[in-house]
């Protein structure tokens, strides 16, 4: 894993998301990311760049209006790139997306497939196994074997469950298959991790993800995936 430069002084085309981390200490962090494209030929094609432009709670942009995590597009002429930030050079250029481009990211109803990952690496690992990560995000109990068609268990008292959203039309599923337990994959990386930037981490974590699930592409292979990171990385808000 390594966080140097990658590119000086290149262009920057990616898509802002509103990131939202929660810590084991339940404080909660939010910030404006950009991922970039994972067609791009860009070294950080599929990576979540933290960038050093602040966007305010409800910001406007005076061309297109109101930014939206997922549908609004940036351009920037000229940009430094590390693993995981992003330094934009002059006033970037927001845009709004094709509809084509997000309309499953617009959708409020149906049912939104959501991937977990547990994250092992050389020197730590996810606190949780998986078997308490389906219960406490699903609401899976350990003994219960979840497809498409079952309900969602009863888990422990502390639970995030994703199925319990207010916007009653929309469901969160966990997502099947022969590597998937219970909506949750273990992902194992060779790199350690305690100290370490954890953007570098996310991206290192997805990027093992796509090889082994033969896919450049997550956006077309889940509607959304959930990092669950292990003890000991570092926020990079601020590094540049």
């Amino acid at each position: 894993m390594h966080g140097g430069n990658i590119e000086e002084d290149n262009g920057l085309d990616c898509t802002l998301v509103l990131a939202e981390t929660q810590f084991e200490n339940e404080q909660e962090e939010r910030h404006w990311e950009c991922e970039v494209d994972s067609s791009s030929q860009s070294p950080t094609r599929g990576h979540f760049l933290a960038i050093n432009v602040a966007f305010e709670e409800g910001y406007k942009d005076p061309v297109i209006g109101k930014i939206e995590s997922g549908t609004t597009a940036l351009h920037a002429d000229g940009a430094r790139l590390s693993e995981s930030n992003a330094i934009i050079r002059g006033v970037p250029k927001l845009a709004h997306k094709p509809a084509v481009e997000h309309r499953r990211r617009l959708s409020t109803t149906g049912a939104r497939s959501v991937l977990v990952l547990r994250v092992e690496a050389n020197d730590a690992s996810t606190s949780a196994s998986e078997a308490d990560l389906a219960r406490d995000i699903f609401g899976i109990d350990d003994s219960t074997r979840r497809n498409n068609n079952d309900h969602v268990g009863a888990g422990s008292e502390d639970s995030f469950k994703l199925s319990s959203t207010s916007l009653s039309k929309l469901e969160f599923v966990p997502v099947s298959g022969n590597k998937v337990n219970n909506g949750v994959y273990t992902v194992s990386i060779d790199a350690d991790v305690t100290g370490k930037n954890n953007g570098n981490v996310r991206n290192v974590v997805l990027d093992k993800l796509r090889s082994d699930f033969g896919s450049s592409d997550l956006n077309a292979s889940f509607d959304h995936v959930m990092v669950c990171m292990p003890p000991g990385t570092v926020t990079n808000q601020g590094e540049y």
